[in-house]
């Protein structure tokens, strides 16, 4: 399961054209991106006062838990893509429908969750076959959004702008048509490329200043609470040592159990097959077939990120993407440190750059 956070509001936007998805870092459960999110919403990239936002939370993250599954990469974006597909902007036909409430919807993924909002944004446009994910059906944390569509709805029907009435099922994802279809664009705020060799460069620091021990420790914590680490047998329940090798090992057990529960769910019986993390690689790596269109995607890196160093990023990944440079704000803090990055990238929002 996935989680989508709708933020309490003392007014609501009459008519929103523009929603936001934020997509935190890594193996986060909310309670570590508050830093980051405050600074972009302080920052005036979104403008509160006339557009929507929220809070999507990959598998197992954000207050989900697993419950038929065990293993998603962090690069897959199935789970994203099957969320787009609820609000009717996205389909396997196109990366646009005619029936999604708003205008323009906007992804924008810090880190990890940048790695997975660039992925995103190539199977739509690059993505020549439609994404064959098994995703259990998702429960949606913050049901403020559906109160506010209520309106919208008389007895089980939706009214069009033209007084037609259109049948809907009773999902949350339903909604109105709209005259003009949606249109989706995506933005990457320094993101990793190759998560394998970002943690491995960690392990070389001093272990002053090795990184992958506080993540470990967070991973740990996340999974503990999803119950991830109790539905792996071969799993270790303490994260020890908390290091990039927990990390590495718990990912290698969820696959393998995943592969059993698989097996199980159509009657076969099973042993575990574990594979080492190289094997996983593509699920936890940026994969760009083609060139992503300019005004569309977007990336933003820190030349001198502290968490993901440059000489990990892929430099094919960065040729097929407008690439901004900003030194200011480490990693993810750019927004507070840099107000010239903040109005750069509301500019880029309402003039995007023309395409030839």
């Amino acid at each position: 399961e996935y989680a989508v956070w709708w933020p309490e509001r003392s007014s609501q936007p009459a008519e929103p054209k523009r929603l936001w998805i934020l997509v935190p870092g890594g193996m986060s459960d909310g309670d570590s991106v508050a830093g980051y999110f405050h600074e972009l919403l302080q920052s005036g990239v979104i403008d509160k006062s006339s557009e929507d936002w929220c809070l999507f939370h990959n598998a197992g993250t954000g207050g989900a838990e697993w419950r038929k599954q065990t293993y998603a990469g962090l690069s897959d974006p199935a789970f994203l893509l099957d969320y787009l597909k609820r609000l009717g902007a996205y389909s396997h036909d196109g990366p646009t429908k005619q029936d999604c409430l708003y205008r323009e919807i906007i992804v924008l993924g810090f880190s990890v969750g940048g790695m997975l909002t660039l992925s995103t944004a190539d199977k739509i446009f690059n993505g020549a076959q439609p994404t064959q994910a098994h995703i259990q059906k998702a429960t949606l944390l913050g049901r403020e959004h559906l109160k506010r569509w209520a309106s919208f709805y008389k007895d089980g029907r939706c009214i069009a702008k033209d007084g037609s009435q259109l049948n809907i099922d009773n999902q949350a994802s339903s909604n109105c048509t709209l005259e003009v279809p949606c249109r989706l664009r995506f933005v990457s705020v320094h993101s990793p490329d190759h998560l394998r060799n970002t943690f491995e460069a960690m392990t070389k620091w001093s272990w002053f200043a090795r990184l992958d021990i506080p993540l470990a420790l967070h991973f740990w914590a996340v999974n503990l609470r999803n119950r991830l680490i109790f539905k792996c047998p071969e799993g270790r329940l303490l994260p020890f040592p908390p290091t990039w090798s927990y990390i590495r090992h718990i990912t290698e057990v969820a696959w393998a159990q995943n592969q059993v529960l698989k097996k199980q769910a159509v009657g076969e019986s099973a042993c575990q097959v574990k594979v080492p993390f190289e094997h996983l690689d593509g699920d936890f790596s940026l994969q760009v077939q083609a060139p992503l269109p300019p005004g569309e995607v977007l990336r933003i890196q820190n030349p001198e990120d502290p968490v993901v160093n440059k000489s990990t990023l892929d430099p094919h990944c960065l040729q097929k993407c407008d690439v901004w440079w900003f030194r200011e704000g480490g990693h993810v803090m750019c927004f507070g440190a840099s107000p010239k990055l903040a109005r750069r990238l509301r500019k880029w929002v309402e003039h995007p750059p023309l395409v030839s």
